[in-house]
């Protein structure tokens, strides 16, 4: 991002994680690897006179790989480890128009939390992640409290 975007009057920013749904396959135990998906976005708007903004959304699916210290996966303490390829777009508003720049990427993510028994095949998951992309000339490191279920 230019700095000089950021404290020349820009209005505001805004950004958020969505993680998608994750397919797992039982090792054994309650350790499970699969892949999971995850969206993160961050916009930096403008002057609203001049339909100035600056956003980067990024998209990406990842291994992923869970272990938990209860008797079925997501019960008790866990720790995630997810790692994957990510695709950054670029997309610029200003009077002149408007463009969209797509960039390649690695995405790396952990998570540690707490999982607990919500029904008889369910577990209610609160988990803290901490997420880490490179891209070209851009990188995004952030921090996410999520709420899940593990089915």
């Amino acid at each position: 991002i230019d700095s000089s975007k950021q404290t020349n009057g820009w209005a505001g920013e805004y950004g958020g994680v969505l993680e998608l749904p994750g397919i797992y396959y039982r090792l054994g135990g309650s350790t499970v690897v699969g892949l999971i998906g995850n969206f993160i976005f961050e916009n930096y708007a403008g002057d609203r006179t001049k339909r100035e903004s600056l956003g980067y959304d990024t998209y990406n699916i990842s291994a992923s790989a869970m272990t938990s210290t209860g008797d079925q996966p997501g019960l008790g303490y866990f720790a995630r480890l997810d790692f994957g390829p990510t695709d950054l777009v670029e997309i610029n508003e200003t009077t002149a128009g408007y463009s969209r720049h797509y960039f390649p990427g690695l995405f790396e993510q952990i998570a540690l939390g707490y999982g607990m028994q919500s029904s008889s095949n369910t577990r209610l998951l609160f988990h803290i992640n901490t997420f880490y992309e490179d891209v070209v000339d851009h990188y995004q490191l952030g921090i996410s409290f999520n709420i899940g279920f593990f089915l």
